[in-house]
C-alpha cells in the first residue's frame, strides 16, 4: 500500500511540475483544431452544399490555404518558443497534433450532427449507427486536411521558434 501511495504521490509531484508544458500543449492543440474546424466550416457553408444538405463531399475536400496555413505557422512559431526542451517539443508536438484532429472532428462533427441537423435528417437519423459514419467523414477531412503538408509546415516553424528563442536568450 505504501509503495502505490509513493508512486502516486511522484506522479502528482510530476504533474504538477509540469502543468505549464500540459497547459502549452493543449493550448496549441485547441488554435490549430480551431483553425481546422474554420477551415473546414467556411469550405462546407458555400452555397452548393448548404443548398444541397451535403454533409460531405468525397470528390472535392476541404484543403488549407494562404491564411490559415500563416496562422498554423504563427501557432507553431508560439508552441516552439514556449517549449525550450526539443525532446519535449517533438512529443509535445506529436501529442497536440494527435489532440488537435480529434478535437477539430468532435468540433465537425457536432456542427454536422445538430448545426446542420443530421440527427433530424430523415436518412441520417433514422439510420441506427449513422452518427458513427458522419464523425468518420469529418475526421478523413481533417485528417486530409492537416496531413502532411499543413502539419510539416506547423512542425517547421516550432523547430525555428524553438531555436530562434534559444538563440536569442543565450
Amino acid at each position: 500500500m505504501t509503495q502505490m501511495h509513493g508512486k502516486l504521490s511522484k506522479l502528482k509531484k510530476r504533474v504538477t511540475n509540469e502543468i505549464g508544458t500540459i497547459l502549452i500543449i493543449l493550448g496549441c492543440a485547441l488554435s490549430t483544431a480551431c483553425i481546422l474546424f474554420i477551415a473546414w466550416k467556411i469550405f462546407y457553408d458555400s452555397p452548393k452544399f448548404r443548398m444541397l444538405k451535403w454533409l460531405h463531399s468525397p470528390g472535392e475536400a476541404p484543403s488549407l490555404e494562404g491564411g490559415f496555413l500563416l496562422l498554423l505557422a504563427l501557432v507553431g512559431l508560439a508552441f516552439g518558443a514556449l517549449l525550450r526542451d526539443m525532446h519535449i517539443l517533438i512529443i509535445g508536438y506529436l501529442i497536440s497534433q494527435i489532440l488537435s484532429l480529434l478535437f477539430a472532428s468532435f468540433f465537425g462533427f457536432y456542427y454536422n450532427w445538430f448545426v446542420r441537423g443530421a440527427c433530424a435528417d430523415p436518412i441520417w437519423g433514422s439510420v441506427p449507427f449513422a452518427w458513427e459514419y458522419v464523425f468518420f467523414m469529418v475526421l478523413t477531412d481533417m485528417f486530409r486536411m492537416i496531413f502532411p503538408l499543413a502539419s510539416v509546415y506547423c512542425f517547421l516553424s516550432a523547430i525555428f521558434g524553438n531555436l530562434l528563442i534559444n538563440f536569442i536568450t543565450k
